[in-house]
């Protein structure tokens, strides 16, 4: 796998959030800035948010074209499609907010 995403290069997938649109009771849509390898391209990911007491998690699924940032090259046995699952769970910290952990 590390050939593919070349982590020694690129150690992180980085997702910036551009917006955030309520859709109905728990369900949002967010368009996000997603770079991978190098490469940024806009995505929009449909997600959850379930907040009880101090904790809340938001999960999302979506699928991305893994050749649009250059992630292994054309295969027969592989597809161009990759599917992404994200589960965050956040925990209200003490004097700093909410801190993250997976």
């Amino acid at each position: 796998m590390s050939k593919y995403f070349d982590v020694e290069k690129y150690p992180r997938i980085k997702m910036v959030s551009k917006k955030i649109k309520h859709l109905e009771k728990n369900k949002y849509k967010a368009t996000f800035d997603l770079t991978i390898k190098g490469v940024t391209k806009q995505v929009e990911i449909p997600f959850t948010y379930t907040g009880k007491e101090n904790e809340g998690t938001f999960s999302a699924a979506f699928t991305i074209n893994r050749r649009d940032f250059g992630v292994g090259s054309s295969s027969l046995i592989l597809s161009d499609e990759a599917r992404v699952s994200i589960d965050v769970v956040t925990k209200e910290g003490k004097g700093n907010g909410i801190t993250s952990r997976r």
